[in-house]
């Protein structure tokens, strides 16, 4: 069965709150920001991130003063902790900050793409190892069929000038 709306209230005002504090945290200890941090109430709506502890709020009403006055308070938060936060990118006095959770993903897709690229590359020098050795093996065949050629040929010459009673000469 399906929660109440007293349940669901509750719920969105907590995620709300969790968000406000985050960016309060944020804002308040002028430490670098965090990439992806949301500018505006749609972007705080929807913004989650599993290493800072948000999740995204489904419900649009329930950071619309008019439609939920029991939030206005924690709206009034975000509002001024997003204002703060993007002073603090504006500003440019502050690096970027990276939560470790975020660098994480990155080097492991970093690794899978490097991981990737080799296998592929070794896959690519044996496949480029075998067409040699192929090629090798073709051009030492063909060298041998031209050594008989040019016996056959040669052999074929000194008959000939024989038949026309011509003094065989050899051919360098």
């Amino acid at each position: 069965m399906g929660e109440s709306n007293e349940a669901r209230k509750a719920l969105t005002t907590k995620s709300i709150e969790d968000k406000v504090l985050v960016l309060e945290d944020i804002a308040s200890k002028v430490r670098p920001y965090v990439d992806g941090l949301p500018s505006s109430m749609n972007e705080f709506r929807d913004w989650e991130d599993a290493a800072l502890g948000v999740r995204k709020i489904r419900s649009p009403s329930s950071t619309n003063e008019k439609l939920a006055p029991h939030n206005k308070s924690l709206v009034d938060r975000a509002n001024t902790a997003m204002d703060r936060v993007q002073s603090m990118k504006a500003s440019r006095k502050l690096r970027v900050y990276v939560s470790v959770a975020q660098q994480l993903k990155k080097l492991e897709m970093t690794t899978a793409d490097l991981e990737e690229d080799n296998r592929r590359l070794v896959s690519e020098v044996l496949t480029f190892k075998h067409r040699c050795d192929v090629a090798l093996e073709r051009l030492g065949q063909a060298q041998i069929d031209r050594d008989v050629a040019r016996r056959d040929l040669e052999a074929l010459r000194i008959e000939f000038l024989n038949a026309t009673n011509s003094k065989p000469r050899r051919v360098k």
